[in-house]
């Protein structure tokens, strides 16, 4: 077992040890998972075995001239239609170049990519459950193909992602 799928297997028993199973369902529909008191994130992906296998899938990252421009230059209220490996680039650095703050984006799949918002960049703390950005994309990936067609993502330098639950569903226990 490679470095990528020992880690990913170790990520998904942390994620099961961090949450509470409420019914049988292997990632369907509903959330079959709720958080524990510590955050509101979403850590669906990283309880399903179909995600272990969309971590594996070589990727090819876009060699896109203007990611580093299009990352310097990222603002609350920039709203564009991109594929979700350019997102994921461009996520990761704008993360990056901006050391304690927290970018909060809002995306709409839609075919093969997906239209990303910026919502708000702000000075806020990490979440507790953040993951490393090199599962981005395959997160994004797996959201898509388990038939979600929103998705909010906050990131955070050094390369650092989560999914913030929307307001109103973290669980009252």
């Amino acid at each position: 077992m490679g470095f990528a799928s020992s880690f990913a297997a170790y990520l998904l028993g942390c994620a099961l040890s961090r949450t509470q199973c409420l019914s049988r369902h292997e990632c369907g529909g509903l959330p079959s998972m709720i958080n524990d008191e510590y955050d509101d994130v979403d850590l669906r992906y990283l309880q399903c075995k179909s995600f272990l296998l969309e971590l594996q899938k070589p990727r090819v990252r876009p060699r896109n001239l203007f990611i580093s421009r299009m990352a310097a230059n990222l603002q609350a209220g920039f709203t564009g239609q991109f594929d979700l490996e350019t997102i994921a680039a461009v996520l990761d650095a704008a993360a990056s170049a901006r050391p304690g703050r927290v970018i909060n984006v809002s995306l709409v799949f839609m075919g093969g990519g997906a239209q990303m918002e910026v919502c708000s960049i702000e000075h806020d703390t990490v979440s507790i459950c953040a993951d490393m950005a090199a599962n981005l994309l395959p997160a994004l990936y797996w959201y898509r193909a388990q038939g979600h067609s929103q998705l909010h993502v906050a990131v955070s330098g050094p390369s650092l992602f989560w999914l913030p639950l929307p307001t109103g569903t973290q669980s009252s226990e």
